[in-house]
């Protein structure tokens, strides 16, 4: 349900400096752009769970409420989406599974030198935060230190208390439009704002994150079979080498009442075949199984 393409993973998202209350109207229709998603982002300390302000930081992004943003869409798994009630706001799983938050629960954070009770409304999962990372320069993910709140425009300016009302335009792209292209046509709608940086999908830390850990996953996918098959095919070697020497006058008495080495062979072998196909079935059902849990 978590999908880049059922929760509309942005292509890009542009920082924007000096930015007005007329953007959204200005970037609405984006040549294109499918999909353009205006909104206010910023870092609080906030309170751990067991009371203390211990470099936890919550990281506080605008959503429309109750309708759900046009991009970077989240999914509740517990509790409900927002519908616009002041101090409340939705936690992003990693931090909540880690803390054992549930929905209903309190989180608080520090806005203005003020700690500020906020309600747990419901626990989300998001494309944008797969993998909780917090920047390009910090990607391993921190569910210790690092919340991730989805609120309410007014709940978010009011706790980022920030003198721009909107510091981020998150698009989607159309179907083969170019990004470089789209940029440069945000560029010229952003008014009095101007584009301070852009960051692309492949770019994104929580996407970069993802894709090193699958790619560390796909190497050991080719290294592990490799070597268990190796160490298998060398013990079935040895069990069925020593089985034979064992069995040297049976295999004697065999050819003397008829049967061909042909025959002696397969019946030995068989032995081999059956641990392998046996072993192949079930490796296979279990590691599919299994590869969901880690997947």
């Amino acid at each position: 349900l978590y999908s880049y393409d059922v929760l509309h993973f942005a292509d890009f998202v542009s920082t924007i400096a000096g930015a007005d209350d007329g953007l959204p109207d200005r970037v609405a229709g984006l040549p294109g752009a499918a999909r353009v998603e205006t909104r206010l982002v910023g870092d609080l300390s906030a309170v751990s769970p067991d009371g203390e302000i211990s470099g936890v930081v919550a990281r506080v992004i605008s959503v429309p409420a109750p309708e759900h943003p046009a991009v970077n869409d989240v999914t509740v798994y517990a509790g409900e989406y927002l519908d616009g009630t002041p101090g409340e706001v939705l936690l992003e799983s990693s931090f909540a599974e880690y803390h054992d938050i549930a929905a209903g629960d309190t989180l608080q954070v520090v806005s203005a030198g003020v700690v500020v009770d906020l309600r747990v409304r419901g626990l989300v999962r998001t494309a944008e935060y797969m993998l909780p990372a917090k920047s390009k320069q910090d990607v391993m993910p921190q569910p210790k230190i690092f919340a991730i709140l989805y609120a309410d425009y007014a709940t978010t300016a009011g706790l980022l208390q920030e003198a721009e009302p909107y510091n981020q335009v998150a698009v989607e792209l159309a179907a083969g439009a170019d990004m470089e292209t789209v940029v440069a046509a945000l560029r010229e709608r952003v008014g009095p704002g101007v584009i301070a940086g852009t960051v692309g999908q492949e770019d994104q830390p929580s996407n970069a994150a993802l894709k090193l850990d699958l790619e560390g996953l796909r190497e050991m996918a080719r290294a592990f079979p490799m070597l268990f098959f190796a160490a298998a095919a060398i013990t079935l070697v040895i069990l069925l080498g020593r089985m034979v020497r064992a069995q040297t006058p049976l295999v004697g008495l065999m050819r003397a009442v008829g049967y061909g080495p042909r025959a002696v062979l397969w019946h030995y072998t068989g032995f081999g075949l059956v641990i392998g196909v046996a072993g192949a079935v079930i490796g296979s059902v279990a590691g599919f199984l299994l590869g969901g849990l880690v997947t």
